[in-house]
């Protein structure tokens, strides 16, 4: 399940800030054959100017501070052909915004990695989402259905996995794990969800480096949403069973509370299309980049503005780790 998570490309903007601070001031703006920056109007930032940069496949638009730092929303792509979109502070990626990596095409096929979320430094922290999607890349066949999609969704430390949700969607089929994780981004927590659509089947206990050893194994009706049966199992590493306590065996207080819990918990998933959410949120922020990568002009649209700023943090809504969180688990934030 663990995957490599790749190093983003820097992020600094080399300009002859002396040179164009002194043209800006004799001018008003500094003019280049790729190079052009203007003063930018908005209230309560009249030091600020607006830059756009197109050198070769290099080119990077987005807001600068009065010392020429990029300092606000903006998109830069790079000379690898990865892109992001978000807010900088300081010449760094900083606050929101969304990674992507080049793109890689194969049989037929687009992979696509992209980190969105909370950034500090140029680090990935807090917490965001890792997605990797495999799809078809000509336009007329692209359905949802046809497209593998990997998801975390939650905490990170340094960068890396801390407590989240992994789900995992190929065709129609997909599982889902909420819990924690180690350094190297496997499954770890003594009190892990996984759930699996295709069986309908929920296990709660605990998951080490990946491989189940103890827990309740919950069965549901797929029409009805009710529950069939609950067993406790106990595995050996080779996930074969040692131990199983039966329905009719649990403590009914015990297996009262086990329902309760996995009930609310597999509501909550199957409440609202997460995939398809996780999917729409990449999609709308592609083709926002893909329409006004070059259009300077998006800072002073009253309406195309606020839609960029509201991209940058869209990651966090109807976010399925949160939900789980505060629905499931009753932690409040």
């Amino acid at each position: 399940m663990s995957k490599e998570m790749k190093k983003p490309s820097e992020t600094a903007i080399y300009l002859d800030k002396e040179k164009i601070l002194d043209e800006i001031s004799k001018s008003g703006s500094y003019n280049t054959e790729n190079t052009k920056i203007v003063k930018w109007g908005r209230t309560g930032q009249l030091d600020n100017f607006i830059i756009q940069i197109n050198i070769k496949s290099l080119s990077f638009m987005g807001v600068l501070n009065k010392d020429l730092e990029c300092d606000g929303y903006g998109v830069q792509q790079f000379k690898n052909g990865g892109k992001y979109f978000g807010f900088f502070r300081g010449d760094k990626r900083n606050f929101n915004g969304v990674y992507f990596w080049p793109a890689e095409e194969k049989n037929g096929r687009i992979k696509q990695e992209m980190y969105y979320g909370f950034w500090k430094d140029n680090l990935k922290e807090k917490n965001g989402m890792y997605i990797w999607l495999d799809e078809p890349s000509i336009e007329k066949n692209k359905n949802f259905d046809n497209t593998n999609l990997e998801a975390y969704v939650g905490e990170l430390v340094n960068g890396n996995y801390s407590t989240g949700t992994f789900l995992q969607k190929t065709g129609e089929d997909y599982y889902l794990y909420h819990g924690k994780f180690t350094k190297d981004g496997k499954k770890n927590d003594d009190n892990g969800f996984f759930y699996s659509a295709k069986f309908d089947r929920l296990f709660h206990g605990k998951i080490e480096n990946d491989v189940f050893i103890k827990g309740y194994v919950t069965y549901f009706n797929p029409e009805e949403g009710t529950i069939t049966n609950i067993v406790y199992v106990n595995f050996d590493k080779n996930l074969k069973i040692t131990n199983i306590i039966l329905d009719k065996d649990l403590q009914k207080k015990e297996k009262e509370n086990e329902s309760k819990l996995c009930s609310r918990f597999r509501d909550v998933i199957l409440g609202i299309d997460y995939f398809g959410e996780l999917y729409n949120k990449i999609k709308n922020v592609t083709k926002f980049i893909d329409e006004n990568m070059n259009d300077a002009n998006i800072y002073t649209d009253e309406e195309k503005y606020p839609i960029m700023i509201n991209l940058a943090v869209a990651y966090s809504k109807n976010n399925i780790d949160t939900d789980i969180k505060s629905k499931v688990l009753g932690n409040v934030f």
